[in-house]
């Protein structure tokens, strides 16, 4: 895998982040554009860490400032999603192979559903970076993570008929609110960027109720694995 010198880390959520973030020591805090940023280590790894909030334009704003001010070399995303694909359960971990908008539609001028004008219809991640995420995974007893494409939308789907509809038309295991934006982000800037979630909920009638449940196990996985992320690249001199 080619050098990471700084690593940006984003999640959506406090629970996302509070477990990483006290993993660093003493870091150097800024703020811009009403963010918090904490610049230091993770397990030796040179980071920038920050919450996007929840929301597509929240996130690319986040993501954005993590490149130009942050000084990253690529970024990862962590958190939570809602499953699609029927065969995920709540704590499974994704890595994703691309990200994906369901809620963009401009098919009447001959886009593909999901995509911006004059963008790819699938951002997809980058190949090695998510690779190390995958190995990560084992090494925190996730031999075999799911992978695939997760959608982005600024809707929580919390209705069984809207989570087939989006499975069946997008062939995509996850959905959540920000990864596609930042994504976006990092395609326009040519950073790398990496996808990880771990499942809270099922999308369906009970995914209010699982998220408020189960969000915060399923973060703290994913942020575990964020870690051990952050200790290959530090041990490998990446």
């Amino acid at each position: 895998m080619r050098s990471i010198g700084r690593l940006g880390i984003l999640g959506a959520m406090e629970i996302e982040v509070i477990t990483l973030r006290h993993l660093m020591d003493q870091p150097n805090v800024f703020t811009h554009a009403g963010k918090t940023f904490y610049e230091g280590k993770v397990e030796g790894q040179p980071v920038v860490l920050s919450k996007a909030d929840v929301g597509k334009v929240n996130a690319a704003v986040t993501a954005q400032i993590l490149i130009d001010q942050g000084k990253v070399d690529a970024i990862v995303f962590t958190g939570v999603a809602g499953a699609l694909d029927p065969q995920l359960a709540i704590h499974d971990l994704i890595v994703a192979t691309a990200a994906q908008y369901h809620d963009v539609d401009v098919t009447v001028f001959g886009y593909q559903p999901g995509q911006v004008p004059r963008m790819p219809t699938l951002f997809a991640t980058d190949p090695e970076l998510s690779l190390e995420l995958v190995s990560a995974c084992a090494t925190a007893g996730v031999k075999n993570p799911h992978q695939g494409v997760i959608l982005s939308g600024d809707t929580f789907i919390a209705e069984p008929q809207i989570r087939m509809k989006l499975f069946r038309r997008f062939s995509a295991v996850a959905v959540e609110m920000e990864g596609a934006a930042v994504a976006q982000t990092c395609y326009l800037n040519s950073i790398p960027f990496a996808l990880l979630r771990a499942v809270s909920d099922c999308a369906n009638g009970t995914a209010p109720d699982d998220f408020r449940s189960f969000s915060k196990k399923a973060a703290e996985t994913a942020a575990e694995v964020i870690a051990i992320l952050c200790r290959r690249m530090a041990s490998t001199g990446q």
